[in-house]
Order: C-alpha cells, then sequence, then structure tokens
C-alpha cells in the first residue's frame, strides 16, 4: 500500500498538544454543593500540588487520537495496486501430432495433455482471457483469444491426434505473435517433446512453459501409406509403407499388412513383414 500525498501524514503529530492537554491541571472555580458525593475526580484533582496531573486513561481521549488518525490518514490518500485475473492471457498449445497416440501413459499421450489442458482453463479466474492452438503440420486456432471458457473447453474436447508430424515451433511463434508484447501473457504447451527444436527467441521466451507428457522417447511410427496397382497384372495392387525409428537405439519388430476392402480395393492377402528401423 503506498500513498498519494503522505506529507499529509504530518497532520497527526496534533496529537502532543491534544495529549498536553490532558497533562495539564485544569483550574476549576469554587462553587458551593450540598454533598461531594458525586465529585470524588474534581475534588482530587484540586488537591494535586503540581502543575502537570498525572495522565488517566481516557475514553475521550482515545476516542480523539482515534478520529485525528483517520482524519490524518484520509488526507494521506492510501492506494493499493491489485493484479486481478483479467489481466491473464492463456495461450493453450496441443500437440496433434501421431506420437500423441502412444499409450505408455493410460489412456493415451494425448488424453493426459488435453485433461490436463482442461484443468488448466477450469482453474483460470472469471476474467482471463483463453486462447487453443493445435500444434500440427500448420498450427490450427480453434479458440481465438476470449474470456469464453466454455468455448476453449469445447476447443480441447474436440482436438484429435493425426497422423501426421508436428509443427511445435511454428504453434509457438503463431502464439506469440497473437499476444504480442503482452509481458504476462502465458503460452502453455501440451507435448511429448517427440521432436528437436533449435535455439530460437521463439523458445527462449520466459512466457513459454512447457508441459511434458509421456515416459519416454521410444516412438516407432508409420510415416506414409501408399497403395498402387501393380504393373505385372490388372488385379494386383501393391503397398507402400514407410515406417520410422525415432528413439536412438536399432529396433527389430514385427508388422502385417492386411485387406483394403473399406477403399473398394481387391483383398490384399496377408503377409508377414520383418522390418529392421535404424536411427537415422
Amino acid at each position: 500500500m503506498s500513498f498519494l500525498a503522505p506529507f499529509a501524514l504530518a497532520f497527526f503529530a496534533l496529537s502532543v498538544p491534544l495529549i498536553l492537554l490532558y497533562f495539564l491541571k485544569v483550574r476549576r472555580r469554587e462553587r458551593t454543593v450540598s454533598s461531594l458525593l458525586l465529585w470524588h475526580t474534581s475534588v482530587r484533582d484540586r488537591e494535586a500540588s503540581t502543575f502537570f496531573q498525572r495522565l488517566h486513561r481516557d475514553p475521550l481521549m482515545l476516542l480523539q487520537l482515534l478520529a485525528l488518525l483517520a482524519l490524518a490518514l484520509a488526507l494521506a490518500r492510501p492506494v493499493a495496486t491489485v493484479m486481478g485475473q483479467g489481466a491473464r492471457k492463456v495461450v493453450v498449445v496441443l500437440d496433434t501430432s501421431a506420437s500423441m497416440k502412444a499409450r505408455d501413459v493410460s489412456p493415451s499421450r494425448f488424453e493426459v495433455a488435453r485433461a490436463g489442458a482442461a484443468s488448466l482453463v477450469r482453474g483460470l479466474g472469471e476474467g482471463a482471457e483463453v486462447m487453443v492452438i493445435e500444434a500440427g503440420v500448420q498450427p490450427k486456432v480453434t479458440a481465438a483469444l476470449a474470456r469464453d471458457r466454455e468455448r476453449a473447453l469445447a476447443a480441447i474436447r474436440a482436438a484429435q491426434p493425426h497422423d501426421l508430424p508436428t509443427r511445435v515451433q511454428e504453434a509457438v511463434r503463431t502464439a506469440r505473435a497473437l499476444v504480442a508484447a503482452e509481458p504476462r501473457a502465458e503460452i502453455h504447451v501440451f507435448t511429448d517433446g517427440a521432436f528437436t527444436l533449435p535455439q530460437s527467441p521463439d523458445i527462449a521466451d520466459p512466457r513459454v512453459r512447457w508441459i511434458g507428457v509421456g515416459r519416454g522417447g521410444q516412438n516407432v511410427a508409420i510415416t506414409s501409406l501408399s497403395i498402387r496397382k501393380n504393373y505385372y497384372g490388372a488385379f494386383d495392387y501393391q503397398a507402400f509403407v514407410s515406417l520410422v525409428n525415432y528413439s536412438a537405439e536399432q529396433r527389430t519388430f514385427g508388422s502385417s499388412v492386411t485387406s483394403f476392402s473399406a477403399i473398394d480395393l481387391p483383398s490384399i492377402s496377408r503377409r508377414k513383414l520383418n522390418v529392421c528401423c535404424s536411427a537415422e
């Protein structure tokens, strides 16, 4: 708390002469009364031989001092600066890449990230502004910056992971551009960290807060799938699958290809493929 006119507190110095008035012996006039039963205090003051009398605990003096203090504080104009929730601008960035489908945490990395983002939004004050951005191949603003928390929660519930790579850096850059130079803005990025970010002002911004999900980076995924007709037969088709190992260790595993009747193609015979993916 501070004061707009602190020099007005000097007005309370008037309490010194006020107290001195209670020290002084009061000179009273002599009067003849029928009884001294109700005049013990007056008789005691009269019998004092000194110019100053003993200061007694007088309720009236205490009330006068309190009134003087209240007047001095009012003239000093005290002010208090309070930072409310209305000044907060929160941006939620959800990683919707394929690696977020991993189930090393239950029920999946994306579900854990979505639950954390929803909990963050629910904990904001009524005046806070919130935005939701999906970090897919291209950043997508699914809820513009506004005080409508229900709209932000609906955008978080509607978000889904895709079988595509992520562009978290572009999403963070988009968030920084939308909040401009607001120092109180907060950018919360929910991701499993299955990517490499170069050192840049977008990443070094102290307003960016990383919330990691998942237990590790042992990610092996199908990054592309293509089906085409075989050159040697009118009814034969070929399937091309691209597998990428994002971990640092060489891994060997089995995979299988089944029919694709959903796209009106002749059944592809089931066959076993032994694939060995090495780290790039």
